[in-house]
């Protein structure tokens, strides 16, 4: 996990070649749960009126959001290229996924209920996209070269 994560911010801007699925599932893990944690910290510090904690934990949380952005982009344009897909549909996911980050800090307070018009309209990208991150990359070259690893 370690090296598939350090590998993702290595290639933090690289938008060409390819990644495996190991290495994609590795990073997004990471992202989710890193992301889920951060907002849960900062949510819980409000709701037990910790303020200073609420505060750092907040900046903390929009920090590793905003620097995981650009290497989740990279990463998921290298894989989908992986199955023979243009790397420019990124876009989709990566705009999903900024619409439940940002407004689930945004209505932080206010429960997971306030999501639920957001994730209506980002669950059909999610599934759409993790159904392709789940296929197995072309096995040989393809038009965004050769597989990984290779």
């Amino acid at each position: 996990m370690i090296r598939a994560v350090a590998q993702a911010l290595r290639n933090y801007a690289t938008f060409r070649g390819r990644t495996g699925r190991r290495a994609a599932w590795w990073f997004l893990a990471f992202f989710i749960v890193g992301n889920f944690l951060l907002v849960n910290l900062t949510k819980f510090a409000l709701l037990g009126e910790v303020y200073g904690l609420a505060k750092w934990a907040s900046l903390v949380s929009w920090f590793f959001f905003w620097s995981m952005i650009l290497p989740m982009a990279a990463l998921t344009a290298r894989r989908l290229q992986d199955i023979g897909k243009p790397g420019a549909l990124t876009i989709l996911p990566t705009a999903a996924v900024m619409l439940v980050s940002v407004n689930e800090r945004r209505l932080i307070t206010q429960g997971y209920e306030a999501l639920i018009p957001v994730f209506i309209v980002a669950t059909p990208i999610f599934v759409w996209f993790f159904y392709w991150l789940a296929r197995p990359g072309d096995p040989g070259d393809n038009a965004y070269g050769p597989p990984p690893g290779a």
